[in-house]
């Protein structure tokens, strides 16, 4: 790293600000934590995204509706407990993410639930308090 940073000195001693400023962002992107959406799951009352912020780390950024998932977040939470659950036509990702007594656990699961999913469904919400389930909603496209 103190090469990068005696270059760009470098390089700024030779009024080429361009690059100087070029290379300051390669610097901040390559130390940015990188997100890549891995779910999205839009609910009656809620937007939940799911990035993947690491080799085995999640965040859930949760919006209250009407806001739009370019406002702050009303919830963030990371979490590295996801899994892989069923078989076939019902293999399916499971993310879980906790705060105190509180589980948000978000899946793809629709082949495989009880009832008879809305047409747009794209997987599910649920929230336990203690272990126990207090809400259900589809996640919609």
């Amino acid at each position: 790293m103190r090469g990068a940073v005696l270059g760009l000195e470098l390089i700024r001693k030779n009024n080429m600000n361009k690059f100087y400023s070029f290379g300051i962002l390669l610097l901040f992107c390559m130390n940015a934590q990188a997100q890549t959406p891995e779910f999205i799951c839009k609910t009656e009352k809620h937007t939940i995204q799911i990035d993947k912020i690491g080799a085995d780390t999640y965040k859930y950024r949760a919006w209250n509706k009407p806001k739009n998932i370019e406002s702050k977040p009303d919830m963030e939470l990371t979490s590295k407990d996801v899994s892989i659950s069923g078989t076939g036509v019902c293999r399916h990702i499971d993310f879980s993410f906790k705060t105190g007594k509180v589980e948000f656990l978000v899946d793809n699961n629709i082949n495989c639930v009880e009832g008879k999913p809305p047409s747009n469904a794209i997987g599910n919400l649920y929230i336990l308090i203690n272990g126990e389930e207090k809400n259900r909603y589809y996640c919609l496209k």
